[in-house]
């Protein structure tokens, strides 16, 4: 009785065993472990809950547990340095991209807290971008071409490209279609994501390439001429006039645009006042302060005609005394002015219209109107 007894205490022990055993929780665990690539390219952290730790390390690790195979949700945290931008999460250290999330899960499989089931997870990031070429209704023979962050422009996959527009010359590529900074292929790429330059086209014309203001009579001023100034980012112009005969010629602003940033067009005027007889010549020169813009040189010609006129005397001392002054006028039909000149400034010499008697003797004195020189003599002694 007793032995049944003990075997029957005995087979209770063991069933509660095996029960215990069947009923007692397992603990799997799984290792997740985060890395920059490049290292260079941002700072990286991995938590089983959600964290505010801002990355320091380009590697760190976390371990999380489940009472079953299933799977264990990792937090994992990206900062990127200057110039990188993230582009996901990947279990391939070569891959250019991956998932954006901020989670992702490893199936928990061993016991062993020790030997957890690991996997590693990059975070991609990368200092390459798309430059797009936006020709600015102009054309350009390259679209695109990748570049480095922190390195030139011109080191670009496709180089250093130009462009062109007809009856435009090309200034160069820009942040904007108007305004913004322009970029050369010198210039350290310091934009951090894909973005686009625009060519930018500079023009300075004019409708005409030559005046002939034909016959003007001396001393009167012709009519104006117009010349029509087409300008594009030719920032400030000046209109100068020179050559042989330029104080003949007068144009009518020589500053007609400052600061030309947009398409437009402006007019000025040239006007001619010979001051002599013939033929008479000079230029104007359109010049922009933007180097790459040519000038514009527009030839000015224009005959200064003699005017049909007479010079008079009015009455006049043909004797005068040593040291002795005398006022004298002389009258052109042509209303225009009239100066004197003396043949012998020892005998008498002149200054404005007042002769004055120096010395013993004669001389000739000259009336002369611009345009024509008069015959009519005054004898002194």
């Amino acid at each position: 009785m007793k032995q049944r007894l003990l075997s029957l205490v005995i087979s209770i022990l063991f069933l509660f065993v095996v029960v215990g055993n069947m009923l007692a929780s397992t603990t799997y665990y799984a290792k997740c472990t985060v890395q920059s690539q490049p290292t260079a390219g941002g700072k990286v952290y991995v938590s089983t809950s959600a964290s505010s730790t801002t990355p320091t390390a380009t590697s760190f690790s976390a371990t999380g547990s489940a009472s079953s195979k299933t799977d264990v949700t990792f937090n994992v945290y990206y900062k990127e340095n200057t110039g990188y931008t993230f582009k996901g999460w990947s279990t391939s250290s070569s891959a250019t991209s991956g998932s954006t999330g901020n989670t992702v899960k490893i199936k928990a499989e061993s016991k062993d807290e020790n030997s957890p089931t690991s996997k590693t997870y990059y975070a991609i990031f990368s200092n390459k971008y798309v430059v797009t070429f936006n020709a600015n209704g102009g054309s350009c023979g390259t679209p695109n071409s990748i570049v480095t962050y922190g390195k030139s422009y011109g080191a670009g996959t496709n180089g250093w490209p130009t462009a062109s527009k007809s009856g435009y010359v090309f200034l160069g590529w820009f942040t904007a279609a108007t305004g913004g900074s322009q970029v050369t292929s010198g210039t350290t790429v310091a934009t951090a994501k894909d973005h686009t330059l625009y060519a930018r086209y500079g023009r300075l014309v004019a409708d005409k390439t030559s005046i002939d203001f034909g016959d003007v009579d001396v001393e009167s001023s012709s009519s104006a001429q117009t010349i029509t100034i087409t300008h594009a980012f030719a920032g400030n112009i000046t209109a100068t006039i020179g050559g042989t005969n330029a104080s003949d010629f007068a144009v009518s602003t020589t500053t007609p645009v400052s600061g030309s940033t947009t398409e437009s067009t402006k007019q000025i005027t040239v006007s001619f006042t010979p001051s002599s007889s013939g033929t008479r010549t000079a230029s104007l020169t359109l010049h922009s302060t933007v180097t790459d813009l040519s000038d514009v040189v527009i030839s000015l010609t224009g005959n200064g005609r003699k005017l049909d006129q007479t010079l008079s005397w009015t009455t006049i001392s043909e004797n005068m005394l040593l040291g002795a002054t005398q006022d004298i006028v002389a009258t052109a039909s042509s209303g225009l002015p009239v100066t004197y000149s003396t043949s012998d400034g020892s005998k008498i010499s002149v200054s404005g219209n007042r002769l004055t008697a120096e010395g013993i003797g004669s001389a000739d004195i000259t009336a002369c109107c611009r345009g024509l020189f008069s015959d009519n003599r005054l004898a002194a002694w």
